[in-house]
């Protein structure tokens, strides 16, 4: 079987500006775009068939999910003057290339193809090919080049997990977070600010911002607070010439990100059953010289109940923050008797969060319970209407989880001793 000879050769330009050369770039040609914004390929066409021919242009664009079909855009302009770029005298869409004499006679075609990515695009990059198909030889395969756009995430900060607990009062809760720049440009720490407010008037309540490296304490450091300025008052993420480096794809990791950890102090007179809710707030000042503009600020919220039991419970994901379906998360509860009385009757429980499945089996204790504590797991279908032991593998649909405690020689109902503390766990799989 013979190979069919084509007439024309169709890719990207190797010459902006040059003189031509019957010839194109056979190298495939990648570009970086913000969502709502358009990129230009520079295309080339050279007639080698003996004859005039005109070619049709069309394209196509692989991969996109369905809440972007139809709302990408693609045309294809002559480039005039082979520079490049898309000037304002150049802007009448194609859909073929007119008469084309072969070369040398006339020159080669210089194209443009703009392509336009829709606002809210996902970042993801998406292969486009363009193909020119000859009306002569319509029998010729058509000639493609199949270049690829790049979408950037939206430049922001990302301030996350919102975080919750329950203390006594006089005690004090650490809630940690992670900031992450999906920035593709560095932000200095000194223009990186967080604002603090809570719901209920503050009184004597007292919170404190730190950075460290999310496994040593040691390496807690207590963020500094601007004084005067249109920050006054705020807590500054650095004051030298450290920087939160571009986003490097990994969330969660790396010198794009800082872990941040809060200590909230409950006052010793707060009243029983309180809520307090307090919300941080981080923001960035515009710095021109380093080249990045003011960002939309990112907030998170850490809810605290002033107990009204001795039983104190707090809860971590184990800094997981980031996790592909098919991920496993592991949540760990920790619990403390902080009365001076046996407690009777404890359960604790949770819920199953959303777009996760439970592994079954993983309800237990997260380290050796208290003395003669026996910790008893339970896993619901349906939001705690009925229960089931827990064990076996794989995972279900479960909506909740409870771990029941009882202690052994003491009286039916008797669960935790006095200042008893322990921990449970449960793993889940995003879907």
């Amino acid at each position: 079987m013979g190979v069919t000879k084509v007439s024309f050769v169709f890719g990207n330009q190797n010459n902006n500006g040059a003189a031509d050369n019957g010839t194109v770039n056979p190298v495939l040609v990648n570009k970086a775009v913000n969502p709502g914004e358009c990129v230009v390929f520079p295309l080339d066409l050279v007639n080698t068939g003996g004859q005039s021919d005109t070619h049709v242009l069309t394209y196509a664009i692989a991969g996109l999910p369905a809440e972007e079909q139809g709302r990408w855009t693609v045309a294809l302009y002559v480039d005039a003057d082979n520079e490049g770029a898309l000037d304002n005298n150049e802007l009448t869409p194609l859909t073929n290339t007119g008469v084309v004499k072969p070369y040398p006679v006339d020159p080669e075609k210089h194209l443009l193809a703009r392509v336009c990515a829709p606002a809210g695009a996902s970042a993801a990059t998406r292969n486009v090919t363009f193909s020119a198909q000859s009306t002569n030889r319509p029998g010729e395969p058509p000639q493609t080049v199949t270049d690829s756009v790049t979408v950037k995430s939206t430049a922001r900060l990302d301030l996350t997990p919102n975080r919750s607990g329950i203390g006594r009062p006089g005690s004090a809760l650490w809630y940690d977070h992670v900031l992450q720049s999906y920035a593709d440009y560095d932000l200095l720490e000194s223009d990186l600010y967080f604002t603090v407010q809570g719901q209920n008037p503050r009184n004597d309540w007292s919170y404190t911002l730190y950075v460290w490296d999310g496994v040593n304490e040691a390496t807690l450091t207590a963020l500094p607070i601007q004084t005067g300025g249109p920050r006054d008052g705020q807590f500054r993420l650095g004051t030298g010439a450290g920087k939160l480096t571009a986003d490097d794809g990994t969330p969660g990791s790396g010198t794009d990100q800082r872990q941040l950890r809060v200590r909230m102090f409950i006052p010793v007179n707060t009243p029983p059953n309180l809520t307090d809710v307090l919300n941080i707030t981080v923001s960035n000042d515009a710095n021109v010289g380093a080249g990045y503009p003011a960002l939309t600020p990112d907030t998170v919220t850490d809810v605290t109940v002033v107990a009204n039991s001795d039983l104190v419970l707090s809860k971590d994901n184990g800094g997981t923050f980031a996790i592909n379906p098919g991920g496993e998360i592991t949540y760990t509860t920790t619990f403390q008797n902080l009365g001076t009385d046996t407690l009777r009757d404890a359960v604790i429980m949770d819920a199953i969060p959303e777009k996760t499945e439970y592994r079954l089996g993983s309800a237990a204790a997260a380290n050796a319970p208290p003395t003669n504590v026996t910790i008893s797991a339970f896993y619901s279908l349906n939001w705690g209407t009925t229960w089931i032991a827990d064990g076996g593998a794989g995972y279900v649909a479960a909506t909740n989880v409870k771990w029941v405690l009882s202690l052994a020689g003491g009286g039916a109902s008797d669960s935790l001793p006095s200042g008893a503390k322990g921990s449970v766990k449960f793993t889940v799989r995003v879907k």
